[in-house]
C-alpha cells in the first residue's frame, strides 16, 4: 500500500482476504464499498486500503492487471490461500495478473511522469508459486509437504538451541490458531512446521528400527505418520506423530496394525503384523 497509509497487520490481511473472497463469491450480496467500510469500521483497516484489497483479489481471480500494490506479506498470503481455496488453474490465472502488475510497475510511464519501480519481491513470489504449480503437476502432495518441512528446517535451524526450546515450539505451533504460520517472511502450513520440528526433536530416526536415510546433500530423510489420522482431525503433536522409515511407514499404513497408548500417553504400543513395538512419545 502507499506509504501514507497505516501499516496493515497480518491479522488484518487475513480478514481482508476473507472479506474480498466473500464479495467475489457472493455477487449482489454486498458491494465492494460496503465491504471496505466494514473492514474499516470493524477491523480498523484504512478504507482506501480495504478497497485495494478487495479490488486486487478480483483482479487476481480474473487474471487482469492491477495498479495498486500489496505488501510482500499480503500478496504471499493471498496467493497461498488462492492456491488452497481454488485450483492450480486459478493460481495460474492469479500469477498472470501478478506478472501484468509487475510489468506495469517496472515500465513506468514517461508520458505521465510515473517512474519505474523495481519489483524484486513480487518476482520472487511469482517464481515461488510458479514452482508450486510445476511441482504439483509432477509430485504428490506428500512430497510437497516434505519439501516444505525441509524449508522449515533450514529457516529454524539456528532458532532453537536445545530440546527444551524445540519441545516448547512444537507445543506452541501445534496449538497455533491459524492454518498458516509466517517464518522469515515465508508462509508455511502449521502442520508442516510442527512436523519439521518433531523430526529434529527425534533426530530424524525411525522410532522402530532407529535408522534414517542419508541423502546425497548430507541431510537426513525420515517420514512422519499420524497415529490419529490427519483426515480425522489428528493433530501434529508429539503424542500423535511418530517417525518411521519408508518400509515401516508402509507397514503402518497397509499392514495389520493395532495401536494402544500407555503410561498416560507417554508411550504408544504399535503392533505391526503381530510384532509389538513400544515407542516413546514425549
Amino acid at each position: 500500500m502507499t506509504s501514507s497509509r497505516q501499516k496493515v497487520t497480518p491479522e488484518q490481511v487475513h480478514l481482508a482476504y476473507d472479506k474480498a473472497k466473500y464479495v467475489y463469491e457472493n455477487p449482489g450480496t454486498i458491494t465492494k464499498a460496503a465491504a471496505a467500510n466494514e473492514l474499516h469500521s470493524e477491523h480498523k483497516i484504512n478504507e482506501g486500503t480495504a478497497k485495494d484489497f478487495i479490488r486486487i483479489f478480483q483482479h487476481l481471480r480474473k487474471g487482469s492487471v492491477f495498479k495498486r500494490a500489496l505488501s510482500e506479506y499480503a500478496m504471499d498470503y493471498f496467493l497461498f490461500n488462492i492456491n488452497r481455496d481454488y485450483s492450480n488453474d486459478d493460481l495460474q490465472t492469479s500469477l498472470s495478473a501478478l506478472m501484468k502488475h509487475i510489468v506495469y510497475r517496472e515500465e513506468g510511464n514517461p508520458k505521465t511522469g510515473r517512474k519505474p519501480v523495481s519489483q524484486h519481491a513480487m518476482r520472487r513470489l511469482h517464481r515461488k508459486y510458479l514452482m508450486i504449480i510445476n511441482n504439483s503437476k509432477s509430485e504428490s502432495s506428500q512430497l510437497s509437504d516434505e519439501a516444505e518441512q525441509e524449508a522449515v528446517h533450514e529457516k529454524t535451524y539456528s532458532t532453537y538451541r536445545d530440546k527444551i526450546d524445540l519441545k516448547r515450539a512444537i507445543e506452541e505451533y501445534a496449538n497455533y490458531p491459524l492454518e498458516v504460520i509466517t517464518i522469515s517472511n515465508t508462509l508455511f502450513k502449521r502442520n508442516n512446521v510442527a512436523i519439521a520440528l518433531i523430526k529434529r526433536y527425534r533426530n530424524y530416526k525411525c522410532q522402530i528400527c532407529k535408522i534414517s536415510i542419508k541423502k546425497a546433500d548430507g541431510s537426513e530423510y525420515i517420514e512422519a505418520a499420524h497415529i490419529e489420522p490427519h483426515s480425522q482431525a489428528g493433530r501434529a503433536t508429539l503424542h500423535n506423530i511418530i517417525l518411521l522409515c519408508p518400509n515401516h511407514h508402509k507397514e503402518f499404513d497397509l499392514g495389520k496394525t493395532d495401536v494402544r497408548y500407555a503410561n498416560n500417553r507417554d508411550f504408544v504400543e504399535i503392533t505391526l503384523n503381530g510384532k509389538t513395538h513400544k515407542l516413546l512419545l514425549h
